[in-house]
């Protein structure tokens, strides 16, 4: 997940281009607006919680991505294959 993440940060600077990196990376398809939507909702609201939790500045960003892409890690859709 960590390198995911790494990867998904050095992309561009867009949480919403992020979120569409991601989805093409692990799933090979865009993201729905919803999948879009909630993921940018999660990763803001992540850093946030990271932040009232006193994690080092330089680290928000890669634990919040981190916590993204461990969540779609564990879909159906990545682990199984149709």
């Amino acid at each position: 997940a960590k390198r995911v993440a790494e990867r998904i940060i050095s992309s561009t600077d867009d949480d919403k281009s992020r979120v569409a990196f991601v989805f093409q990376r692990l799933f090979l398809r865009s993201a729905t607006p919803e999948e879009s939507t909630s993921s940018v909702d999660f990763i803001r609201d992540a850093k946030q919680l990271l932040r009232d939790n006193t994690v080092a500045s330089e680290e928000v960003e890669l634990e919040a991505w981190r916590a993204l892409v461990r969540s779609l890690f564990r879909l159906n859709e990545f682990v199984y294959l149709d």
